[in-house]
């Protein structure tokens, strides 16, 4: 029993992957020039994750959009070269929001970043469903993240 659930290790990795890899592709053929856009909301989150090849992260915010506060809730996976254990806040804008029901879903990016004591990092995400997150993000932990991966976001 032990033996098939890891061998649909390799092939879970493989989708995430291709997954990600042809999300990426699809955000190249239209990017976001941040100078040129009007944020159409912001949030602010906090997060914890664990990376040991294979990441997974949670954690919660809030999206601010025209004028009203929504709770929201998300998770993450990536694989690659991942190795730590961190604990994030942070803040950005929402960018090609035009129904708040576009906001839920999938957001995937290729990120890289090192993260010893206290450290930054950006990061520009998209969805399906086209809208963007600039997210900035400040960390206290240990870790260093070479992956690619995506964000599965839904209202509380």
């Amino acid at each position: 029993m032990l033996l098939n659930r890891f061998s649909v290790l390799p092939a879970v990795l493989f989708s995430l992957l291709c997954f990600s890899s042809s999300s990426l592709a699809q955000q190249q053929e239209d990017p976001i020039d941040l100078a040129k856009e009007t944020p159409d909301g912001s949030l602010t989150f906090s997060a914890e994750s664990v990376q040991l090849i294979i990441g997974g992260s949670r954690g919660e915010g809030v999206l601010t959009y025209q004028g009203k506060d929504y709770p929201f809730k998300f998770k993450g996976v990536s694989a690659g070269a991942a190795l730590g254990l961190a604990k994030s806040v942070g803040s950005g804008n929402v960018y090609r929001l035009k129904n708040i029901e576009d906001f839920p879903g999938v957001f995937t990016n290729a990120s890289t970043g090192i993260t010893v004591g206290a450290g930054v990092g950006t990061a520009v995400l998209q969805n399906n469903n086209g809208v963007v997150l600039h997210v900035k993000q400040k960390s206290e932990g240990g870790s260093i993240n070479l992956s690619a991966g995506g964000v599965d976001v839904s209202f509380e």
